[in-house]
C-alpha cells in the first residue's frame, strides 16, 4: 500500500488551501465596463494620407468602451453636398441602430 504524505492530508493544509482558493476566486470578479465618461462628442475631422485629405464625421457616445461602425454615403452630384450626405448617412444609421454603445464614423 502506498505511503500517504501527511502534509497534504493535514487540517492546516486544507485550511490554507481553502483560504487561498477564496482569495484567488474572489479576485476574478468581473469589472464594470459600462462606466460613463464625459467625452461624448460629434466632430468633423480631416484625415490625411499620401497627400489625400478625407473628411469624416465622428459621433462618439459617452462610454469608455465602444464598437465602431464606419458608414459611407452614396454618390452625390456636387462636392458641396459631401458633408450633408455624410451627416445624413450618420443620422440614418444611428436612428436604426438599437445600441447606445456604438461610435459611428461617416466618411464624406
Amino acid at each position: 500500500m502506498p505511503h500517504l504524505n501527511p502534509v497534504i492530508y493535514s487540517p492546516s493544509f486544507f485550511k490554507a488551501f481553502f483560504l487561498l482558493s477564496i482569495i484567488y476566486f474572489s479576485s476574478c470578479a468581473k469589472e464594470n465596463t459600462t462606466q460613463q465618461s464625459i467625452d461624448a462628442y460629434r466632430v468633423t475631422q480631416t484625415i490625411s494620407y499620401s497627400n489625400i485629405d478625407v473628411d469624416v464625421v465622428i459621433d462618439k457616445p459617452a462610454l469608455n468602451e465602444v464598437d465602431v461602425l464606419m458608414v459611407f454615403h452614396g454618390t452625390v452630384l456636387y462636392d458641396l453636398n459631401l458633408m450633408t450626405a455624410a451627416n445624413t448617412t450618420l443620422d440614418k444609421f444611428k436612428s436604426i441602430l438599437a445600441r447606445d454603445d456604438m461610435m459611428i464614423v461617416s466618411v464624406a
